[in-house]
């Protein structure tokens, strides 16, 4: 609430009282003792305030010195030791070694072995094809594939199963479709290959040529592309039922924004009153887009709570504008993850949107990225973060409103290739919807 001033002088009313007899005269204090006084107790809050926060100083920093002589000790003896194989393989390994490469391994399983669960080393390579992607560009020909391995042991493959072909891509252009059986590369039959070295098949520069065969309603097709760049779709939507609009987001990424805010601004366009939104199999993506998104659909108010290490906290507010008169629906399941699962709490704080479907995986701490001198990233779980209103949801997950499970049949199906009527969970999504 705002204060209002008024500098204006105020008539006061005076009401004289009856002489009353004074008794003797005070004695006046002079200045100069009441300013050593004030001088004085200036001091002693001082001296008390720096002596307590000197024993806090001194606690933490014979904890952090603590610390860090364990660290240093620790890896002071690692040092030593890999000096000393260092030395045994200079005088007597017969082959070159690639130290390089060692090093990143290292680095990795250092990382790896920290205890993080969400920590990570990317190379210097890998973190640019991230950001690429990230960005929306990137170079192949534009498929989502999934593996189809020749028996439960799942150490070899039949072929590449297309689950998506996405638009505006090579793949589109040169006529791959959903449901394509990748089942030769290049000449090179994939049956029998491990699922990395098939994916390595199909990895190549911008400007060459992928030829492959593929099974299509049981015919074979020959279909050659040229890889290229091109924008990773992380959003698809189509119309269900009437009035009932649908959105997969598969990743959370900058290019996700854009994509999202034109999905749904058309199916509210095409006359769309309500809408599914399907994170099923997300497992989240960047803070930076998770909170665009929100503040574009929740009306003004928190979006987010950021707790730091060192206690620092950080709250993301919406704006005032929101999406409004649209019903809305999220799909949910165990490998719903991070901002994903931020996406799906936050509806659900502000009654925007019944959660259907799973529990989710419960990933409710963030990661900061550090670049250091080889170039790579470091990945570092730094934070927590904390929906509008409810608790942290780390390690619990979020119930859903609607409890849902696809049926034993279509479990292990990708969610690309499901049908609608084998689809338990967005029936009862559009059921809810269209429901009064």
């Amino acid at each position: 609430m705002d204060n209002e001033r008024n500098d204006a002088p105020q008539e006061i009313e005076y009401n004289p009282m009856p002489p009353v007899k004074k008794s003797k005269k005070p004695l006046a204090v002079p200045a100069w003792a009441t300013i050593i006084c004030v001088l004085i107790a200036v001091v002693v809050t001082f001296l008390t305030t720096f002596c307590l926060l000197n024993d806090r100083y001194e606690t933490d920093l014979k904890k952090f010195k603590s610390q860090r002589s364990s660290v240093n000790s620790a890896l002071g003896s690692l040092y030593s030791n890999i000096d000393e194989i260092s030395n045994l393989i200079e005088k007597h390994y017969i082959y070159d070694v690639n130290y390089k490469e060692m090093t990143e391994d290292m680095l990795l399983d250092f990382m790896l072995n920290t205890g993080d669960r969400y920590g990570y080393y990317h190379t210097k390579e890998e973190w640019e094809e991230e950001e690429n992607t990230s960005e929306g560009n990137s170079v192949g020909i534009g498929i989502r594939i999934v593996p189809v391995y020749t028996d439960e042991s799942r150490l070899k493959i039949n072929g590449l199963m297309i689950v998506h072909v996405m638009a505006n891509t090579p793949a589109s252009e040169a006529g791959f479709e959903d449901g394509d059986f990748i089942v030769e590369i290049d000449g090179k039959s994939l049956n029998g290959l491990t699922y990395s070295d098939a994916l390595s098949l199909s990895l190549g520069e911008a400007g060459t040529k992928l030829e492959a065969k593929v099974e299509r309603n049981g015919s074979l097709v020959s279909i050659s592309a040229i890889r290229g760049n091109y924008e990773t779709e992380t959003v698809t939507s189509k119309i269900i039922d009437g009035n009932v609009g649908y959105v997969k987001i598969t990743e959370f990424y900058t290019i996700t924004v854009d994509q999202f805010k034109k999905a749904v601004d058309k199916l509210i366009e095409d006359g769309c009153t309500s809408i599914v939104f399907d994170v099923r199999d997300n497992p989240g993506g960047e803070l930076s887009a998770i909170t665009k998104i929100l503040d574009y659909i929740l009306p003004e108010g928190p979006i987010v709570h950021i707790e730091e290490k060192n206690g620092a906290k950080i709250t993301y507010k919406s704006g005032k504008e929101c999406i409004s008169d649209v019903k809305m629906a999220v799909l949910t399941n165990g490998n719903t993850a991070s901002a994903a699962e931020l996406f799906t709490s936050a509806l659900k704080d502000y009654e925007y949107a019944k959660i259907i479907g799973k529990q989710t995986y419960g990933k409710g701490c963030g990661q900061n990225l550090y670049k250091i001198s080889t170039g790579g990233v470091v990945r570092i779980t730094s934070f927590l973060y904390s929906p509008p209103f409810s608790e942290n949801f780390d390690g619990v997950g979020i119930i859903p409103d609607i409890d849902v499970d696809l049926s034993d049949e279509f479990k292990g199906v990708n969610l690309y290739t499901l049908k609608y009527e084998d689809d338990a969970q967005l029936i009862a999504a559009v059921d809810y919807l269209t429901s009064k």
